[in-house]
């Protein structure tokens, strides 16, 4: 089997570039060929994935993106038809159009979506586009459904998961201080993970414990949103005890993570909660720390409420603060609930697995 994957990514450390890697490597894990094109990416994305020992070939460097995408796209057009199977790590419509018109038709095209298409209004040619895959990935059923629902086979779609990688968060991470706090690790933009809810139960929550801060870890280009954050925590007075620490490397993030005594995630139920699955709770509940968030989407599917995590109903920062509370003030029962996340999650999630058994399922299309 030889794939290629071609991904548009632009930065190292978001979610969807760290959940391509874990793609690349579960393939090279499972004795796959693999290489990894960067259309429009840069050195830092190409560095991100050769550090794991994936080969990354950047069909572009020039200084301009446009003008490295444009590169990027000619590029391709030599090389695509060469390859079995075409993993499509993007969304941009007229890119799609453009492989679809130029490549080899015995070749397999797949296709994910880890969110659903029409978050942005309705995407006419993206679902026009899509009728032509051979296989679409969807991270949950709700877009499963979503894609059936505008003319997409069933057949032509597997559920695949969050992945998690053990790798990233096993070692010596763990440091010698004795601080406590509580993480959030994700983008920053807008209210999406729910971070203004969040401050309101953290106001909450530190006026019974005042002595854990909380880090809100992650960047926006939103920076309108990001500034009234930050005017709400001045409002409260939580300066000291409200920590942005902007964006971190996509190495460092771990670290962060594992030595947090609790990580959390205040979603709101909207559409996009609803059909997503958020990455991060692969990598909070694969720490082995108490993790709290809300129960949206199809994460109550896969974990339960005090057994491998703390559930809370979303919009509701009286009850995440209350929750926060009790998982400190019963913290040796919380690392418990900590350490089954952990298996859960190693169990469930492991992208090599996970992997394996797409791998299966390509076999099984082929024949």
């Amino acid at each position: 089997m030889k794939i290629l994957l071609l991904t548009t990514a632009s930065h190292s450390d978001s979610a969807y570039c760290n959940r391509l890697i874990s793609i690349a490597k579960g393939f090279q894990k499972n004795s796959v060929d693999i290489l990894v094109a960067g259309l429009g990416s840069n050195k830092l994305v190409s560095d991100a994935f050769k550090n794991e020992g994936i080969p990354f070939v950047l069909l572009s460097n020039n200084d301009n993106k446009y003008m490295r995408l444009g590169l990027g796209i000619l590029r391709l057009l030599t090389q695509i038809r060469q390859y079995q199977y075409i993993f499509l790590g993007f969304n941009n419509s007229i890119i799609l159009a453009i492989v679809l018109l130029f490549v080899n038709r015995r070749s397999v095209l797949i296709h994910e979506r880890t969110e659903y298409p029409d978050l942005n209004g309705k995407k006419i040619l993206y679902n026009r586009l899509c009728k032509h895959f051979d296989i679409i990935l969807t991270i949950s059923n709700a877009i499963k459904t979503y894609f059936i629902r505008n003319g997409i086979k069933e057949e032509k779609i597997y559920i695949f998961p969050m992945l998690v990688d053990p790798q990233r968060f096993e070692g010596n991470l763990l440091n010698n201080r004795n601080d406590r706090y509580i993480a959030y690790c994700g983008n920053m933009d807008g209210n999406k993970d729910g971070l203004f809810d969040l401050v309101d139960a953290f106001r909450l929550f530190h006026n019974k414990i005042s002595d854990v801060p909380l880090y809100l870890i992650g960047d926006t280009k939103d920076q309108y949103h990001l500034q009234l954050l930050k005017d709400k925590v001045t409002g409260y007075g939580l300066q000291e005890s409200v920590i942005f620490k902007g964006r971190v490397n996509r190495d460092e993030i771990p670290e962060y993570l594992v030595n947090a005594s609790a990580l959390v995630l205040a979603r709101p139920d909207n559409y996009q909660a609803r059909g997503g699955f958020p990455s991060k709770v692969g990598e909070y509940l694969a720490t082995g720390m108490p993790v709290v968030l809300t129960r949206t989407g199809e994460l109550d599917s896969y974990l339960k409420d005090n057994i491998d995590c703390f559930f809370v109903e979303p919009g509701d920062p009286n009850a995440f603060a209350e929750k926060l509370i009790y998982v400190f003030e019963n913290y040796e029962y919380a690392k418990k609930v900590g350490a089954s996340g952990k298996r859960k999650a190693y169990k469930e999630f492991n992208y090599i697995v996970q992997v394996k058994k797409l791998i299966g399922y390509l076999h099984s299309y082929k024949s």
